[in-house]
């Protein structure tokens, strides 16, 4: 069973009835999915442990915790007990004015709010002053459009929720549009969370989860190497990965980065650039990311300002341009040109003195379906991951084999010369990423290495004489990324990742020393 808990903060509980109730602005919307059961002490106690991180970044009070539990257990839907839904006409008219007829312009959907019928009102102390609100609709971004398409009755419904006319019985493209569109001025965001696993003494620490403990590392077991270094989340971290590379590109940050905002700290900027490329009819399309997932997932893209909005609901998020001009892939087998990303397995063995390295081997990844600037939600148009996800397609393309069908398909564009500009952005990236002390910088911790995956697309650009380039650009760095597919292919990739990292035995590793 999903469903939406819906909760006050304090203080704005407390009302009487006819009063106007929640608002988006003084209350917090969280998502619980829960296996029904009694209500004996140790499920509550289970309860509490399973969900205590969500309630408490919720915002959720303990004292409505017994409450939710019990309300979740039993299906308990009792907020139409204390709330009713109102229209409002004219919320600015004068009482003692005549009764005049009201003339809305055309389109304008009738104004709604939640008022508070309850005879006694409604108190912050009551702890049963929580409760559950049942969906509308629940969808997956990618999945939407399909269920507008296949599932009798949805579109209409959702027309007429969002204030669009639709009169026909057989859904409509256009509509589906406008549905899509306007529906980010209504909808919620969710997410989840996922626990981790505990790490054996080793000499070699190889964690997947982070590390912070140096200081007793160092002080116990200085011998022991571990994979990563302090403040590596300054390039790990999408919004640090943009504010650090500003360092080196100014506000805009440099060419070799998309356009980034982070949508928690700085909406008012991006809100200002969006609108300012609006008004010079610059291409607006952007793609929202959470600051530290990776695979595409939780990912949107739209040119819809209220969509982009609604992001912060959720995970937070930054805010990209979205690149509408990339350098295709040829795909014969689809018929058309795709979108393709690249990934670069790059390893940081020093900060003082800085070495590092990218393994010569690189990774291709495609769309499955021609690129177009139309169907964001299309997933097989616009991503390039799918390897996780289920009935796609998954194209495989050995690097050594891309290269000479890239230069077949450009062939003004050597790879030579664009694997050169690509590491050129490697060596930038990690010489503005170390130049500061931590916290401001990675920190220098000896018995420290690490490896990044770092996810890149081209795009067109034009040098300074006006000539068009390929202008390599990052798309995000992975900590501790899966290696899977680079072992199945390459079965010596740990034994040169080791071998360069640990042993520093460099000479007969497949790598290149970019410092």
């Amino acid at each position: 069973m999903t469903v939406e808990v819906f909760v006050g903060v304090q203080g704005a509980l407390q009302a009487a009835p006819g009063t106007l109730g929640f608002t988006p602005e003084c209350g917090v919307c969280s998502r619980w999915t829960v296996r029904m059961a009694g209500e004996t002490a140790a499920d509550f106690q289970l309860f509490t442990e399973t969900h205590r991180a969500a309630l408490e970044t919720s915002g959720v009070p303990p004292l409505y915790w017994e409450s939710l539990h019990h309300k979740l257990a039993h299906e308990i839907f009792d907020a139409g007990e204390v709330f009713g839904i109102m229209q409002f006409e004219n919320e600015e008219g004068d009482e003692d004015a005549e009764e005049e007829e009201i003339t809305h312009n055309p389109g304008t959907p009738p104004v709604y709010k939640v008022i508070i019928t309850k005879e006694d009102g409604l108190q912050a102390a009551d702890a049963n002053s929580i409760f559950l609100i049942d969906h509308a609709w629940t969808y997956r971004v990618d999945q939407a459009r399909q269920q507008l398409w296949e599932i009798p009755g949805l579109l209409h419904r959702m027309a007429i929720l969002t204030g669009i006319e639709f009169h026909g019985e057989v859904p409509d493209d256009d509509i589906i549009d406008e549905v899509m569109a306007e529906m980010w001025r209504f909808s919620h965001t969710y997410q989840l969370s996922q626990g981790v696993k505990n790490e054996n003494e080793a000499d070699v620490l190889y964690l997947y989860r982070h590390f912070k403990d140096y200081r007793t590392l160092s002080e116990q077991r200085p011998h022991v190497i571990v994979n990563q270094f302090p403040c590596e989340n300054l390039v790990t971290v999408k919004d640090c990965l943009a504010a650090v590379s500003r360092r080196t590109g100014g506000v805009n940050g440099p060419k070799w980065l998309p356009l980034t905002y982070n949508l928690c700290t700085e909406l008012p900027q991006f809100i200002s650039c969006y609108q300012q490329r609006k008004d010079r009819g610059e291409d607006n399309h952007w793609i929202c990311k959470p600051w530290n997932l990776a695979r595409g997932l939780d990912t949107h893209i739209t040119n819809n300002l209220n969509y982009i909005i609604r992001q912060r609901e959720g995970t937070p998020k930054v805010v990209c341009k979205y690149i509408e001009n990339p350098v295709l892939f040829d795909r014969e087998d689809v018929e058309g040109l795709v979108k393709f990303d690249i990934r670069y397995i790059v390893l940081l063995r020093s900060v003082q003195p800085l070495q590092l390295y990218a393994y010569n081997v690189f990774w291709l990844r495609f769309s499955n379906r021609p690129f177009s600037l139309h169907h964001f939600d299309d997933y097989q148009k616009h991503f390039t991951v799918m390897n996780y996800v289920d009935e796609t397609q998954l194209k495989q393309v050995h690097y050594n084999e891309f290269i000479p069908m890239f230069e077949k398909q450009y062939p003004n564009y050597s790879w030579k010369k664009t694997e050169e500009e690509i590491h050129k952005s490697f060596v930038e990236l990690f010489r503005v990423a170390t130049a500061k002390d931590a916290p401001f910088g990675i920190c220098n911790y000896p018995s420290s290495r690490a490896i990044y995956a770092i996810d890149l697309m081209l795009k067109w650009d034009t040098d300074s004489d006006g000539k068009p380039i390929m202008q390599p650009q990052i798309l995000e760095v992975n900590f501790s990324p899966d290696c899977a597919r680079a072992c199945k292919y390459h079965p010596s990739f740990f034994n040169d990742i080791f071998s360069v990292l640990i042993l520093d035995d460099v000479d007969k590793c497949p790598v290149t020393r970019l410092i």
